[in-house]
């Protein structure tokens, strides 16, 4: 209990100072761009590692499997904040799929991001205003719309967020697995969409963004790399997408 307190607190608090407040969804992947010195890297990294964090002086670097669901994708970036903001004892850190590997620091920093991704009274109010908070047991469909609508509002993952409810008595162990089952096929028969449950394909899937692209940037801007040696090193971040004539004093310009 004590550590799923201390994440929460610890959630809430760069939560605070990222302007967010502890009650509403949040964008990741947004908050990521704002982080000053990040560079965050969308790619496939197989099927062992969920994602990486690397700690410098001058600069950051956070990477997360894009094979992996977009839930996943966006519980692995909240995990990687924890080893950057909070976990002192590593300037780089290999994080794996499988929990059967998991150190303490990694059970923490799963906990900092299911918070990150849902605070506390976030659920607690979720739960109470889908009629889950008395102790009268829901049937499972019921329980079921609510999960699904709990998990698309939030953006978790299904297992993430059934991880949670467990803990707060409203699914049984015998409702976690069944309900881990048929979850896309579960939310389109609520009339949801399924990105959620799928992982990002495209050029999407291997991204760099944040600190890398303003650096070039920046750098441009100044006369320090010619447009060629730009146009080179966006490739190399795999942001074909970005046109050297966007840039103007030293930002992205839409």
């Amino acid at each position: 209990m004590r550590r799923r307190d201390d994440a929460s607190r610890l959630a809430e608090t760069l939560r605070a100072d990222l302007g967010k407040d502890n009650l509403s969804p949040i964008d990741v992947f947004a908050c990521a761009r704002e982080i000053p010195s990040l560079t965050t890297v969308a790619y496939p990294l197989g099927e062992s590692i969920s994602g990486m964090c690397i700690k410098h002086e001058d600069f950051s670097l956070i990477a997360f499997n894009s094979a992996q669901t977009l839930g996943r994708q966006r519980f692995t970036l909240a995990h990687e904040l924890y080893h950057l903001f909070f976990d002192d004892a590593a300037t780089a850190v290999i994080c794996p799929k499988s929990t059967k590997r998991y150190s303490e620091t990694e059970w923490t920093a799963d906990a900092f991001a299911s918070y990150f991704l849902l605070p506390y009274h976030a659920l607690r109010n979720e739960l109470k205003t889908r009629g889950l908070a008395s102790e009268k047991a829901a049937d499972n469909d019921h329980l079921l719309a609510a999960i699904v609508g709990i998990e698309q509002k939030f953006g978790l993952s299904r297992m993430a967020l059934l991880v949670r409810l467990q803990d707060e008595g409203v699914v049984t162990d015998e409702q976690k697995d069944a309900f881990s089952r048929n979850v896309k096929a579960s939310a389109r028969h609520l009339g949801y969409p399924t990105t959620l449950y799928e992982p990002r394909r495209g050029r999407s899937a291997r991204m760099a963004d944040g600190d890398y692209i303003e650096r070039l940037c920046s750098l441009f801007e100044q006369g320090a790399i010619s447009q060629g040696k730009a146009e080179e090193l966006l490739a190399d971040g795999f942001r074909d997408d970005i046109s050297v004539e966007t840039f103007e004093d030293g930002e992205l310009v839409d």
